[in-house]
């Protein structure tokens, strides 16, 4: 049910952002997939290290105001860097019809984010976790794997099953940071991406 809002939802501001043109919107959409998978793919390292945001659903909100802070910054480096490139002239019909296919990703990516973020809370503070289990927070929790695995990828990274890790990691009713890797938990593995061991 959720899904189907966010898909129609998705639809109406695809629609709407045509208005703002091919650049704008793919700029936007670029921006959120890169702070969407730094805030998630981060999380458990920042975790590891201030044991504090372990508890019940502060790795969640870490992730959350992350990903914001992330956003705005990229948001406000590429208004400045790249302002004109903005306003190239470019075909209506095809500004039109491009800026609202990203406008359709856009909300389609922002709202399953934040509805997996939100399922993900419950899951850390209910005492029965296995009663969230429904397609709703699935098929959440699949599309923000896919964005995270897309730019994981897109970045030439080796270890390709760190996106589905982490995204499990955020699923387990578990106040632990680390989540067993190759036996390596999973703070040292992205500390390895980090530095390019």
């Amino acid at each position: 049910m959720l899904f189907m809002l966010t898909f129609i939802a998705s639809l109406a501001f695809g629609w709407y952002s045509r208005k703002f043109g091919f650049t704008s919107m793919w700029v936007t959409l670029f921006n959120l997939l890169f702070s969407i998978y730094l805030a998630v793919m981060l999380t458990p390292t920042i975790v590891g290290y201030i044991p504090a945001f372990s508890e019940v659903y502060y790795k969640v909100v870490c992730s959350l105001l992350m990903s914001l802070f992330i956003f705005i910054i990229a948001r406000y480096s590429t208004s400045m860097c790249f302002d004109n490139a903005f306003n190239a002239p470019l075909p209506d019909l095809f500004s039109n019809i491009a800026g609202g296919v990203a406008g359709f990703f856009i909300m389609l990516i922002l709202t399953n984010y934040l509805i997996f973020s939100g399922f993900a809370v419950a899951v850390n503070v209910i005492e029965k976790p296995e009663r969230l289990a429904n397609k709703d927070f699935d098929k959440a929790s699949s599309l923000v794997f896919s964005s995270c695995n897309f730019v994981h990828r897109l970045a030439g990274q080796p270890q390709y099953e760190m996106p589905a890790e982490v995204v499990d990691w955020f699923k387990t009713h578990s106040h632990s940071a680390l989540v067993p890797s190759d036996k390596k938990n999973l703070k040292d593995v992205v500390d390895d991406e980090l530095t390019g061991k």
